[in-house]
Parts: C-alpha cells; sequence; structure tokens
C-alpha cells in the first residue's frame, strides 16, 4: 500500500499538476485505488492474482509516480514561480478567516474533533477484534469472493447457492480491494475492516465541500463530524460492505466536479470521472444515482472550449474503472447488466432473469404506493438514518442552503438538490426500500449547508457538538418502519 498510494501521490502532484493538499490527497487515494483494482483485473486474467505479482504491482506504480516526478517537477516549479502560486490566493474557498476563532468556536471544535476520532477508532477497534457479523453481506459473497479469488488467483465465478444467487454477477470493485487486503496477510483480519478507510475519506471530502462555500476551516469540521459519527457510517465502517465505499467516492467525484465548474481544468474531470466509474463498478444501484451527477458533468463541459477532449477524459475514466465487470457480463451473457431484466416501454432491451416483478416480490422492498403510505415510511426512514436528536440541524442546513439561493449562491441548493434526488432515486427508483444504506452519499451532501447556519450564528457549534455527543450515548427513538 506504502508503494502504491506514494506512487499515485506522485502522479497527482506531478502527472496530474494539482497543487493544494485536499486536491493532492484525494487524487493520490483515488489514482491509487483505481490502479490496485485495475491491476489485480489484469493479474486475474493470467491467474496471477498471488503475493508476488502483487507486490510486482506495487512496485511498479511506485516507479510510474518516480517517471512523473522526474519528467514534471521542473516543469511545475516553473509554472509555480511563474505564477507566483499562492494556494490560498488561488483557491478563493480556502481563504483564511483568522483561524479557529472565538472562544466557543475553538471548545466546540475539540468537542467534535475527539467525538469524530473516539466514535471511528471505537468501530475499527470492534471491526478488529469481533467476528464477521453476519448482519451484513460480508459473509454471503464480499468477503467470500475476496477469499475464493486469493485462493484461485483469478477473478472468476463464484456460485452463491447459499444466498445472493445474483451476486457473482454484480460489479465488485469493492470485494476486489478486499482481495487486494487478503493478500499479504492471508487472512481475513484486515478485510473486516476494509470499509474503515472510506470513513475517514468520505468525512475529509464533507469537509472539503464545506469549504467551497467559504467558511472557517474550523467551522467546515461540524458538518464532516456530523456524517461521520452518523449511526449508519460508523455501523458500516466495521463490515466488509462496500456502500461506504460507494458513497465517498460519490462525495470525492461531486467535489472535483465543483472544481472543475469553477477553473474548468482538467486534471480535475479526471479525478472526477475516476471516482464516478469508481462507483458504478462497485455496485450497480449505482447507475441511477450517477446519472445526475454524469448529467452535471456533461452540462458543464458543453460550456467548455475543449469540450470534445473532455467529453473523452469523461467517458475514459468512467469506464477505466467500471468496464470490466460490464464487458465481462456481456461476454458471457449477452447482457451487461446480467442478471437484471431491462425493459423500456414494454420492449425486451437486455435480457436476464431477475426482472422487475422477482425484485417487487423481495422481503427488501416496501410498497412505495399508495403514495401517502408510501412517504410516511419514507420520512420514517429518513428520521431513523438522520436520528431525531440532530434533525434539527438537518433542517437547518436545507433551510439556509434555500435562502442563500435567493442570494444567487448555487453551491448549497446544488448539493440539496443533488442529495433530494438521491433519495427520489432511493424510494422510486430502487427496488429494496429497506436497505437505508444507499443513502449514505444523501446525507452526506446533506450535511454540507449545515455551516452556512454555523458561519452565521457561531454560538451554535456547542449545541451541535453536544447533540452529536448525545447522540454517540443516548439510544436513538424508536422508529420502526411499519411496511
Amino acid at each position: 500500500n506504502g508503494l502504491v498510494f506514494t506512487g499515485a501521490a506522485l502522479v497527482a502532484r506531478f502527472g496530474l499538476r494539482l497543487r493544494d493538499r485536499l486536491a493532492v490527497g484525494f487524487a493520490a487515494f483515488l489514482v491509487g485505488w483505481v490502479y490496485i483494482v485495475v491491476g489485480l483485473e489484469v493479474l486475474g486474467l493470467f491467474h496471477q492474482i498471488r503475493l508476488g505479482p502483487a507486490l510486482g504491482l506495487a512496485v511498479c506504480g511506485f516507479l510510474l509516480g518516480t517517471v512523473c516526478w522526474l519528467c514534471g517537477r521542473k516543469r511545475v516549479g516553473c509554472v509555480e514561480r511563474t505564477e507566483n502560486l499562492d494556494v490560498g490566493a488561488l483557491h478563493a474557498p480556502y481563504e483564511s478567516n483568522g483561524g479557529i476563532g472565538p472562544l466557543v468556536v475553538r471548545i466546540s471544535w475539540w468537542l467534535a474533533v475527539t467525538l469524530a476520532a473516539w466514535a471511528s477508532t471505537d468501530m475499527l477497534i470492534t471491526g478488529l477484534c469481533s467476528p464477521v457479523q453476519p448482519v451484513s453481506d460480508a459473509p454471503i459473497y464480499h468477503l467470500y469472493f475476496a477469499v475464493r479469488w486469493w485462493q484461485s488467483g483469478t477473478l472468476e465465478i463464484v456460485p452463491t447457492p447459499f444466498g445472493e444467487s445474483a451476486a457473482p454477477y454484480f460489479p465488485a470493485n469493492g470485494d476486489v480491494w478486499f482481495t487486494w487486503l487478503v493478500l499479504p496477510w492471508s487472512s481475513e483480519i484486515v478485510v473486516k475492516v476494509g470499509q474503515w478507510p472510506f470513513l475517514i475519506l468520505g468525512m475529509v471530502a464533507v469537509y472539503a465541500l464545506a469549504r467551497e462555500l467559504n467558511v472557517q476551516p474550523a467551522i467546515a469540521t461540524f458538518p464532516a463530524a456530523l456524517w461521520g459519527t452518523g449511526s449508519l457510517p460508523l455501523v458500516n465502517s466495521s463490515f466488509a460492505d462496500v456502500d461506504l465505499i460507494m458513497a465517498a467516492w460519490c462525495l470525492i467525484a461531486v467535489w472535483f466536479l465543483v472544481r472543475y465548474r469553477r477553473e474548468a481544468r482538467a486534471s480535475d474531470l479526471v479525478c472526477s470521472a475516476l471516482a464516478m466509474g469508481a462507483v458504478l463498478g462497485t455496485k450497480y444501484i449505482a447507475i441511477p444515482f450517477l446519472f445526475w451527477l454524469v448529467v452535471a458533468a456533461a452540462v458543464l463541459i458543453w460550456r467548455n472550449a475543449a469540450r470534445w477532449r473532455h467529453f473523452v477524459i469523461l467517458a475514459a475514466g468512467v469506464l477505466l474503472p467500471s468496464a470490466y465487470w460490464y464487458g465481462r457480463n456481456l461476454l458471457l451473457t449477452g447482457n451487461p447488466l446480467y442478471p437484471l431484466h431491462v425493459q423500456v416501454l414494454g420492449q425486451t432491451i437486455l435480457t436476464g432473469w431477475y426482472t422487475r416483478e422477482t425484485m417487487l416480490t423481495s422481503h427488501y422492498h416496501i410498497p412505495v404506493f399508495p403514495l401517502g403510505h408510501g412517504l410516511r415510511v419514507l420520512v420514517q426512514i429518513l428520521f431513523r438514518l438522520c436520528d431525531p436528536i440532530l434533525l434539527p440541524l438537518w433542517i437547518g442546513g436545507g433551510v439556509a442552503a434555500i435562502v442563500v439561493a435567493v442570494r444567487r449562491r448555487w453551491l448549497p441548493a446544488a448539493l440539496v438538490g443533488l442529495a433530494g434526488l438521491h433519495v427520489f432515486c432511493y424510494w422510486f427508483v430502487n427496488p429494496y426500500q429497506t436497505q437505508e444504506r444507499f443513502l449514505l452519499t444523501a446525507t452526506g451532501l446533506l450535511a454540507v449547508p449545515v455551516v452556512l447556519v454555523l458561519e452565521r450564528w457561531k454560538f451554535f457549534c456547542l449545541p451541535l457538538a453536544s447533540l452529536i455527543a448525545w447522540h454517540l450515548v443516548v439510544d436513538q427513538f424508536d422508529l420502526r418502519v411499519s411496511t
């Protein structure tokens, strides 16, 4: 991992020529992760998913980064001297506003950061020291696939007669990541918490989005703590599922797309597209969620003078981390979305045995009609997801986003709108409405506008931190969903 991600950091800094620390950090983790996934896909074609070839893959990644450093250091240095680069001046949303600020903000900041660090560390230790939890998909196929691929040396189709029979055909970037974690240890000990780094990555992504609203760094920490200490992100961080992976990459894709809108840099588009592709190669359910993000990217690209080159970048970036799974299904079955059966206006487009009727009879499905009953259940799910204790914070952020939209500050309202579209797809397009883990991205987006309230009334920082503490130590209200 050290070799891969060090090489990826050099690629991000000197290959993509990203300059500020957050962008380099996100790009390093993203490029390194995609390199691991694609690298193991290639090794799997030759039945070489073994420790030795994997170490060679890591060395090649480091050497690639070294080449980027050798070729790009003079050019990057020249550009920085020519432009008299000052990250604070170049990147308007990162202007300093005088440090942490008043005493109440300082105390609240320390409390929120301490709570987030304690909660996330507790889940890491719990995941490492506990057996695999049967309440997740990990023992059904995520961990099983990782171990089987490690044993066979290839990304074979693994039958699952004991569980989800469609799982062998699902996109499985997350499971390839778990396979990578198995290799050096020949054990599942680290794989059990393979999602935990994405809890931290997701919190930093929420922080980065909040900084785009031109708020103090300390203030931007609070929405990150609000999201990261939520019950669902915390619990998922100790499972070998892939929903937290999907959410983190979605949030990072949004952040790089926001940067692309502001600066129209191809490097930001590359990273946003790679993050979208990482999501698309992780779960089928990402398709309706990513649709809106791809549309937004296409609109922004169309306004760019180099639109055709940027469209190619978008397509290549999305396909690189995801094409393997859809291409494999296409070659094996003739249906890239197999086993999904796809019809449009009554006409069969793609043939599979996972029909709409099959999914609607699942015990994971909640009927959305009659509409009144369906919306009542949705509200219950959202309440439980956000925790009623913290509900005033979420509502306050949403209202603040609408208020500033009237003043032509587009980003907060856009984030809330994107979260709303995510919820819409979750309820009306996704057939498994009981799986609220699919809403992790939406809650991350909705957490960001909370900074607008805190920036305007800083004394609310202490109640927010106190509510987070209460949320972590007090049982939630009983909000069982009646279906």
